[in-house]
């Protein structure tokens, strides 16, 4: 009985260090051939030469961009007519050409001037972005001369949408704006009309009307119209570079851009 227990427990050892010795050989077997592929695909890598891709420096070395002046970024769809073409803008179609501003009828002058004292004292003094005094003066000469033949779109676009929103003042304040007989709807169409006529000389003066015939629809409770007005004004300034500022510019023009943008600005928040 305990020579067979005997005999039982060597050969439970014996294969067991059988197993131990198998194991031992497969694993030598297996190191030897990693090694092997790892060097086959060294030297796989080495023969096909593959360029080192550079390593990443924190030192930024790409050029400074280039500040275009004003005059070459207005040149450039022009001259580059027949070169490339310019992205399809559907908001600025024409289907038929305007009368020249030297056809439009100027609006009564004691109108004008009382509609201009609501949009100073309850718009200008608490959003000053220009020169009051120059755009009087302006209106003065226009009115001198009868028409607005001397005077730029951008202008004779912001004269209008001023009108316009001064209408909404005076209806709220009084009701003298009916025996002047202004309607703003009529005012801020001629200000978008001229807005629609795709300007060749892109001005500060159209953000700001594109701005006020935005503000206008929106206090109508137009607010499709008033959106797709303040989107007029986002693209008009970034074409224009509002954003940006332009060391050789006079200091008024300058400020104008700067108040411009950020009226959009904060009326887009």
């Amino acid at each position: 009985m305990r020579n067979s227990v005997i005999r039982g427990q060597s050969h439970r050892r014996r294969t067991v260090q059988d197993l131990e010795r198998q194991l031992a050989e497969h694993k030598e077997v297996i190191k030897q051939l990693s090694e092997v592929r790892h060097s086959d695909s060294t030297q796989q890598a080495m023969d096909l030469d593959f360029p080192q891709t550079p390593q990443s420096s924190t030192t930024d070395t790409r050029p400074n961009s280039v500040r275009l002046p004003l005059q070459a970024q207005r040149n450039i769809r022009k001259f580059s007519n027949g070169i490339f073409h310019a992205p399809f803008d559907i908001h600025r179609i024409k289907t038929s050409r305007s009368p020249p501003l030297s056809s439009h009828r100027l609006p009564p002058r004691p109108a004008v001037d009382r509609l201009l004292q609501y949009y100073f004292y309850n718009v200008h003094q608490s959003y000053t972005v220009f020169d009051w005094g120059f755009f009087t003066d302006c209106c003065d000469k226009v009115y001198q001369r009868g028409s607005f033949a001397s005077m730029n779109s951008g202008w004779v676009a912001l004269f209008y949408a001023i009108l316009a929103i001064s209408t909404l003042l005076a209806a709220e304040s009084s009701s003298d704006i009916l025996v002047f007989g202004l309607d703003g709807r009529h005012m801020i169409e001629q200000a978008t009309k001229i807005l629609r006529e795709d300007p060749n000389d892109l001005t500060p003066n159209h953000c700001h009307t594109a701005l006020l015939a935005s503000i206008y629809y929106v206090e109508i409770n137009e607010r499709s119209a008033g959106r797709k007005y303040l989107t007029f004004a986002v693209e008009y300034a970034y074409e224009l570079g509002l954003q940006e500022d332009y060391e050789n510019l006079p200091m008024l023009d300058s400020e104008y851009r700067r108040r411009i943008c950020w009226w959009i600005y904060s009326w887009d928040r």
